[in-house]
């Protein structure tokens, strides 16, 4: 009997193994399916964050591509609430397309910059991310007070002209003119001398008393640009000049910094005539010849002759200089005379006002601003 019994319970631990066993490999079964499908998960989700990553990056590149080749003028030429699209582009493994919607007014335009960047191919793996860049199409406006407008005395000789009356420049294809200004804005009309005759001087009244021009900001301050923005924008000018426009393959050599655009109109247009660089001498400038346009910043004394000719505004710290042949500027001079020294204006230099010009170097100074805080989000 005892025989018998020892050999039931050896067969009834016999199977209990067994279960025991089988029950085992279950369950380490189910931890190496558990631990494969955690590790498979984990790889697509860290797939998927990559694929975000590459698509914000994509969008992020798309936003700031376009803020940094921005067609300006055609964006502010754009109606209010109209929509360009551009791209695709690729941008590694991911693409991304840019919407910018025109928003405010005619008087304070802004942009709405969309990137929407997109990685992955199939539809049940792929990310796509949406950035946006709100900005501001700041514009100098300037507001000279009279064809010249001068923070200091001024003596105007023999041979030149100083006129307020507006004049478009030969050639130039310009609206009906506007109101005459003064032919020369002074904080105190004593320190003004003219030996040239009265038929040198023209505009409404020739010469104008009037205390802002000699306050700072007049030269300082553009409407929604300052002196310190239009530097930073501007192409540097060496301290003596003879521009001339240049060309290649009947395109503007734009690069050329000898290069300031050509005042002249034709028929054809040269290459050069919609060329109006803003321009920057860090000191002294003597403008000796050569032909130009746009807006040139003097932060020294400013000297001219040759006979050059510059269409747009000329805006200088110290004083101005003219002898020989002086040449031509349409547009606007404003001199602060900062250093308290006088001008002399001789020779043949004609100072002439044209609200067409001035309207030309505004146009130069067109740039986007992104507007103070929530100017860039993410939209997805």
């Amino acid at each position: 009997m005892s025989t018998i019994a020892g050999g039931v319970r050896a067969r009834h631990r016999s199977g209990t193994a067994l279960i025991v066993a089988v029950v085992a490999l279950a369950v380490i079964g189910l931890l190496v399916a558990a631990a494969h499908l955690a590790a498979v998960e984990s790889g697509r989700a860290g797939e998927r964050r990559f694929m975000q990553a590459e698509a914000f990056a994509a969008a992020e590149y798309g936003v700031e591509r376009a803020a940094a080749n921005a067609p300006l003028a055609a964006w502010r030429a754009m109606p209010p609430g109209s929509t360009d699209w551009s791209g695709p582009w690729s941008v590694g493994r991911a693409t991304v397309s840019v919407r910018v919607t025109r928003l405010g007014d005619s008087i304070t335009p802004l942009v709405l910059i969309e990137g929407v960047g997109g990685a992955g191919s199939a539809p049940t793996r792929r990310a796509r991310r949406t950035v946006s860049l709100t900005m501001s199409l700041a514009e100098g406006r300037f507001a000279p007070l009279g064809a010249l407008t001068i923070g200091g005395g001024v003596t105007v000789g023999a041979g030149a002209m100083v006129d307020g009356n507006d004049l478009p420049p030969a050639g130039w294809s310009c609206p009906v003119p506007g109101p005459a200004l003064p032919g020369i804005a002074t904080p105190d009309a004593a320190t003004v001398t003219v030996s040239c005759g009265p038929a040198c001087l023209g505009g409404a009244p020739p010469v104008a008393q009037l205390a802002v021009a000699g306050a700072s900001s007049t030269y300082l301050v553009f409407g929604d640009i300052g002196w310190a923005e239009l530097v930073a924008a501007a192409r540097p000018v060496s301290s003596v000049a003879n521009p001339a426009p240049s060309s290649s393959a009947g395109a503007c050599l734009t690069s050329d910094l000898d290069n300031w655009g050509d005042p002249a109109r034709g028929s054809p247009p040269a290459p050069c005539e919609s060329f109006f660089p803003v321009l920057h001498a860090p000191g002294d400038l003597h403008l000796a010849g050569g032909v130009g346009q746009g807006v040139l910043l003097v932060d020294g004394d400013l000297t001219v002759s040759g006979g050059a000719r510059f269409a747009g505004i000329v805006i200088v710290r110290g004083a101005v200089h003219a002898a020989g042949t002086g040449g031509r500027i349409e547009g606007a001079l404003m001199a602060a005379a900062l250093s308290g020294a006088a001008s002399d204006i001789a020779g043949s230099l004609v100072i002439a006002h044209s609200r067409c010009a001035l309207a030309e170097a505004e146009r130069a100074t067109l740039r986007p601003v992104p507007i103070p805080f929530r100017g860039w989000s993410e939209v997805y």
